[in-house]
């Protein structure tokens, strides 16, 4: 059911130390994972459920772990289904272009780069090069486990790109194939253009550009983060009346006929300078997939700093930086997973909660309340 992994920040990342380095990175995700199959909270020295997390993270006894998607590519029926064999896609921003063809700097000069491929990442030689050439103070990363037969080809992985925007999914749009071509439709023609490939997630995407920028807005501009966040909201909205609308058409939801299908929308979407993050599942008895958040843990990986982002854990040897932490640049890190070994650099983002980073790296937390 996919991972993804984003940091944001005002300090820069060497792509090596992020999506490499540590060994439960984003590109080990495929296949390995600290949590366990029926998703509480995250306990690295147990790998179990942890009896210590706060209540506001302790899932209700009336959350369901039930099937999200049974045609998905995985092993597993819980909310973090534990392989992602069907693509690879990385995003990291950067001011060159800008630089050169306008003069432009900072923020407004900085445009995402994507590097896509089908090959399993801890194979691709292409991507351990960049990764040891590239830093960057924002990057998004994503490994897909596709679902229903959508096929496994590069306009299929994410990330999506929206002129300085990127946008990713870890979850499944219910009943998507009742009303796709009624949420093609209500597409102004510029985004039904934009779609490269066949998933939900794409379609979703477009979607929400459609909102946050209109039918000719511009995707090169920086909108605040509120405008985000308000854009993000509604295209939830949209998608929850769209899809039960076309299951009550089908006949679904009722005693009598199939049961409605379960939505898992963990979607993520960063400018390169703010970003926008929710963890949401409906009907909402379902646990969606997990999200955690840190403010920390950039510099747990960054090799310059002291710490090592495996310390701790059993059998592992590690080395530090020589910089205190303290001096590590103010950032936000945001995972399907946590990607370092110690647990406090970590939370759980709630169920039906929205993160909101802005340009200062400030953190806000939101209830979607739909």
């Amino acid at each position: 059911m996919c991972r993804w992994f984003t940091y944001l920040g005002l300090e820069d990342q060497l792509l090596e130390d992020v999506l490499l380095r540590p060994s439960h990175s984003i590109v080990k995700q495929i296949d390995s994972h600290f949590l366990p199959a029926e998703h509480a909270s995250f306990d690295p020295s147990k790998h179990q459920p942890s009896t210590i997390s706060p209540p506001s993270v302790i899932l209700s006894s009336k959350v369901k772990a039930r099937p999200i998607h049974p045609a998905s590519a995985n092993d597993t029926g819980s909310p973090n289904p534990l392989t992602n064999m069907d693509g690879f896609g990385l995003g990291w921003w950067t001011g060159a272009y800008e630089e050169f063809d306008s003069g432009a700097q900072g923020n407004q000069a900085s445009r995402p780069v994507v590097y896509k491929s089908t090959r399993p990442p801890l194979n691709d030689l292409v991507l351990k090069s960049l990764a040891r050439g590239v830093k960057t103070r924002s990057v998004v990363a994503h490994v897909r486990a596709g679902t229903g037969l959508t096929p496994v080809v590069e306009t299929n992985c994410h990330p999506f790109t929206y002129g300085r925007h990127l946008f990713c999914h870890n979850g499944v749009l219910g009943s998507f194939h009742l009303f796709r071509p009624l949420l093609l439709s209500n597409l102004p023609l510029r985004y039904q253009m934009s779609l490269l490939g066949t998933t939900d997630s794409e379609y979703c995407a477009a979607l929400y550009f459609y909102h946050l920028c209109g039918e000719g807005g511009d995707w090169e501009k920086l909108y605040p983060v509120a405008e985000m966040g308000a854009a993000m909201r509604k295209t939830v909205q949209v998608l929850e009346k769209m899809k039960s609308a076309a299951e009550a058409k089908a006949g679904r939801g009722s005693a009598k006929e199939k049961e409605a299908d379960h939505s898992s929308l963990n979607f993520l979407v960063s400018s390169g300078a703010s970003l926008v993050a929710i963890r949401f599942s409906s009907p909402k008895e379902h646990e969606p997939p997990s999200l955690y958040y840190s403010s920390t843990a950039g510099a747990t990986l960054n090799r310059k700093f002291r710490g090592h982002p495996d310390e701790g854990k059993p059998g592992v040897l590690w080395d530090e930086g020589e910089i205190e932490q303290g001096e590590h640049g103010k950032h936000v890190i945001v995972g399907s997973e946590p990607n370092t070994f110690n647990a406090k650099e970590w939370k759980l983002i709630a169920p039906g909660e929205m993160i909101l980073v802005d340009e200062e790296m400030e953190i806000t937390a939101e209830a979607l309340d739909i």
